[in-house]
């Protein structure tokens, strides 16, 4: 059972960041999308966008998921 979990755990980590991985792709893609092709389209600014839409996406899913778990656990308390 346990490496039943270790390899549960170890998916969920690889889809996760396969999924922040393909979020940022695509504001990458936009982003460039979008500018015109004099304006230097490099430089930390654009980075620093890139990563804020990934990491405001995790944070969505993040929360998401609580909310999930919060609602789907039910377990009692214990009596005192």
């Amino acid at each position: 059972m346990v490496a039943l979990d270790a390899t549960a755990s170890q998916i969920g980590c690889i889809d996760g960041t396969a999924l922040l991985n393909t979020i940022a792709a695509s504001a990458t893609a936009a982003y460039f999308a979008t500018q015109t092709p004099c304006v230097n389209r490099g430089g930390p600014g654009a980075r620093a966008r890139v990563f804020r839409w990934a990491t405001d996406w995790g944070t969505a899913i993040f929360i998401l998921a609580a909310v999930v778990v919060a609602v789907m656990v039910n377990a009692a308390k214990p009596a005192p």
